[in-house]
């Protein structure tokens, strides 16, 4: 691996639809959904998880997290299916998108034309007789998409800085997105609107760690499309609560970082304990959806 601090372990259980969480969606009262933040990638078990620390503040509702890999338009397709299960009950909403790879960003024409090139050629491949001029071909392949796509440029995948006393892993495709002036939700927000109609519906922007250790730029001065579409959401009922800031100030107020203070792991993209509980703490102060 580029960047490794070290083994963690996480304990967690599913449910009987397979998602990670403590309650069963027959208990819900609010549903959550999102993908690996809301999966107890960060965390140390399920008490750790945000629909936990959700759960215990508010002791009387239960928060259930349907997490599971996507963007926002499988978001909207999960509910689909879990509104089928609540029936006739209709469950506020909380949909959590991470700037890092949920916005729609300006895509790299070359890059694309490599992409669609050596997927046609992995098809041909695939296709063709197994000899060992294929397998070779195939091995190639995979070696050269490895180091043309992912080296983002020739750069590294990861970029190690050191924060406090700690040498702090970042994944450099997510600075390019951070950084971007046109990054944005895609147009399923229409959705978002339609369901405001009839529940609480509340969206949770959850920033990278690019945005939150390494820039004191707001969300307005970097996303000036995805503000607006934000101002839309808000003008149409929904509640949105952007981590930004909340996570800026932390890091800002707290120079001589140590482990304690972090709110990424160290080798990852996702928040830890801490800023999970962080996170929980700036959602209940709003008493939009909750």
């Amino acid at each position: 691996m580029p960047f490794f601090s070290g083994q963690r372990r996480t304990l967690f259980r599913t449910d009987t639809l397979g998602f990670a969480g403590i309650y069963e969606i027959d208990e819900a009262d609010h549903i959550l959904v999102g993908d690996s933040f809301l999966a107890n990638s960060g965390g140390d078990d399920m008490r750790n998880s945000i629909g936990a620390l959700l759960s215990l503040a508010s002791k009387n509702k239960k928060y259930y997290q349907a997490a599971y890999p996507g963007n926002l338009t499988h978001y909207l397709k999960r509910v689909k299916t879990l509104d089928k299960i609540t029936f006739p009950k209709i469950l506020p909403l909380t949909f959590f998108v991470y700037e890092g790879n949920d916005l729609i960003k300006f895509k790299n024409l070359k890059r694309k034309t490599k992409e669609t090139f050596l997927s046609i050629l992995i098809k041909h491949i695939n296709k063709s007789q197994y000899t060992p001029a294929n397998k070779f071909l195939y091995y190639k392949y995979n070696q050269f998409k490895r180091n043309l796509l992912e080296s983002n440029g020739g750069r590294k995948l990861v970029e190690i800085k050191t924060i406090g006393s700690d040498k702090v892993g970042f994944f450099t495709n997510y600075e390019r997105v951070t950084n971007s002036d046109i990054a944005q939700l895609p147009r399923e927000i229409e959705k978002l609107k339609y369901f405001a109609k009839t529940r609480k519906v509340c969206l949770v922007f959850i920033p990278t760690k690019w945005s939150s250790y390494l820039t004191n730029l707001s969300t307005e001065e970097r996303h000036p499309i995805l503000m607006d579409q934000f101002k839309e959401l808000k003008n149409n009922g929904v509640e949105v609560i952007d981590l930004t800031s909340t996570f800026q100030s932390y890091i800002r107020d707290n120079k001589t970082l140590d482990k304690p203070y972090h709110l990424f792991w160290t080798d990852d993209t996702h928040w830890n304990s801490k800023g999970i509980e962080l996170a929980t703490s700036k959602i209940l102060s709003l008493e939009g959806c909750y």
